[in-house]
C-alpha cells in the first residue's frame, strides 16, 4: 500500500476515536459504560498518534519531536498498560451494569502510573543530555533492551486483561438470544486485539517492520468498540436484574423449604379442591402458614405463574374433567361448582386454555 495512503488510514483512526469520544460525551445518559467507552477512545486515540509518529515513518513530521521521541515512547507504554483494565472495567460495565466495579478496580492503573513515573525522568535526561554527549547517555545504551522489554510487559498485561473479560463472558456465547449475541462481537474484538498485540514482540526481534499495518488494524478496532457501546445498553442489562431479582429472591425465601410448601400447596388443590370456593393470595399464604410475599414469590419464580393463572388453570382442569364425566351437569353448574361466579368469565378462562368453548368440548366427548 502506498505509505501515504497508509499514513491517512492510520491517522483517520486517530481522529474518529476522539469523534466517537466527542459522539459519547454529547450523550445525556450518564453511565459507568458509557465513562470506560470514552476512556477506551480517548486512550486508543492519543495512542494511535504517538505510535504513529515514533514508529511509521510519517510524511507528515511534527517539528521538535525528535527532542522528545523518549518521552512520547514512555507515555505511549504508560497509556498501553491502562488499555487492559479499561477493557475489563467495560467489560465488569456491560456483563453487570448495575454492580458496582471490582473492589481497588483503580489500582489496576497503577502499573502504568508507576511505569510512567520510573521511565519519563530517564527519557527526559537522555533528551536532554544525548545532544550534548553525541549520543553516549546512559539510558540510551541500555533503550533497546528496555524497549525490548517493556513490549513484553505491556503486550503480558494486555493479554491477561483479555483473557480475563473473554473468561467473563464466556458463559453466555453460546445462548442464541438476541440480548447476548453482543457477547460474540466482544469476544471478536478481544481476540483481534490480542493477535495483533501479540505479534509485537516478534515484529521487533524478527524486524519485519509490520507495525504500520497492525495499527491500521487500530482503526476497525476502533469501530469495533463503539458499535459495542452503542448496541450494549437495553440488551444486555436484562441479565444484571435477573441476578438481582434471584438474589432478592434468595432472601425473601430464606429458611423456607420451598419444596415442601409447594408439596403442601398441591395437597391443597388437589385433594381438598380449596380453588373452589371464594380465596385470596392472603387466605392461601395463611393456610400455608408463609407470608403473602412469600407465597407470591414461589409462584412466580417456582412455579412459574401467578395467583390468579394458577387458580384458574385448576379451575379450568376441573371443569374439563366434569364436561367428560357428568353429562348430568348443566355447564353453568359445572362453572359455579368449579369456582367462577360468573358464566361468561367461565368461558373466557375456559377457551383461553383450551381453544375450545365448554360446549364445544362437551359436544366432541359426546361423538367420541
Amino acid at each position: 500500500m502506498v505509505t501515504g495512503i497508509k499514513d491517512i488510514f492510520i491517522i483517520f483512526g486517530s481522529l474518529f476515536a476522539f469523534v466517537l469520544m466527542i459522539g459519547k460525551l454529547a450523550e445525556r445518559n450518564r453511565t459507568r459504560e458509557r465513562t470506560l467507552t470514552i476512556l477506551i477512545l480517548f486512550n486508543i486515540g492519543i495512542y494511535q498518534l504517538i505510535s504513529y509518529t515514533l514508529y511509521c515513518n510519517p510524511v507528515i513530521t511534527i517539528p521538535g519531536t525528535e527532542k522528545w521521541t523518549y518521552i512520547l515512547e514512555a507515555a505511549g507504554f504508560m497509556l498501553f498498560l491502562m488499555h487492559g483494565p479499561l477493557h475489563y472495567g467495560y467489560c465488569n460495565s456491560v456483563v453487570s451494569p448495575l454492580s458496582p466495579l471490582p473492589k481497588h478496580y483503580w489500582l489496576n492503573f497503577l502499573p502504568g502510573i508507576l511505569y510512567a513515573m520510573s521511565y519519563i525522568p530517564f527519557a527526559y535526561m537522555s533528551s536532554i543530555m544525548a545532544p550534548a554527549s553525541e549520543g553516549t547517555a546512559l539510558f540510551l545504551k541500555w533503550h533497546d533492551k528496555i524497549y525490548l522489554l517493556s513490549i513484553i510487559l505491556t503486550v503480558i498485561s494486555y493479554d491477561s486483561y483479555l483473557l480475563i473479560c473473554i473468561k467473563k463472558i464466556f458463559p453466555y456465547l453460546n445462548m442464541s438470544s438476541d440480548r447476548i449475541k453482543i457477547f460474540n462481537v466482544m469476544a471478536g474484538v478481544y481476540i483481534f486485539g490480542m493477535t495483533f498485540v501479540s505479534f509485537w514482540p516478534i515484529d521487533i526481534l524478527l524486524n519485519l517492520n509490520f507495525t504500520g499495518k497492525a495499527r491500521m488494524a487500530t482503526s476497525f478496532y476502533i469501530i469495533m468498540i463503539y458499535a459495542i457501546s452503542c448496541r450494549y445498553p437495553e440488551r444486555i442489562i436484562l441479565l444484571d436484574s435477573e441476578a438481582r431479582k434471584k438474589k432478592y429472591l434468595n432472601t425473601q425465601l430464606q429458611g423456607l423449604n420451598v419444596d415442601e410448601i409447594i408439596r403442601e400447596l398441591d395437597s391443597l388443590m388437589r385433594n381438598k379442591k380449596i380453588y373452589k370456593g371464594r380465596i385470596t393470595l392472603q387466605d392461601l399464604a395463611i393456610l400455608l402458614n408463609i407470608r403473602q410475599h412469600q407465597l407470591s414469590e414461589i409462584l412466580n419464580s417456582y412455579m412459574k405463574t401467578t395467583f390468579y393463572s394458577y387458580i384458574n388453570d385448576l379451575r379450568v382442569e376441573e371443569a374439563g374433567n366434569l364436561l367428560h364425566t357428568r353429562s348430568d351437569l348443566k355447564i353453568i353448574e359445572i362453572a359455579f361448582d368449579v369456582g367462577y361466579d360468573s358464566l361468561s368469565v367461565f368461558y373466557k378462562e375456559f377457551k383461553k386454555r383450551t381453544g375450545l368453548s365448554p360446549a364445544k368440548l362437551r359436544n366432541q366427548n359426546l361423538h367420541q
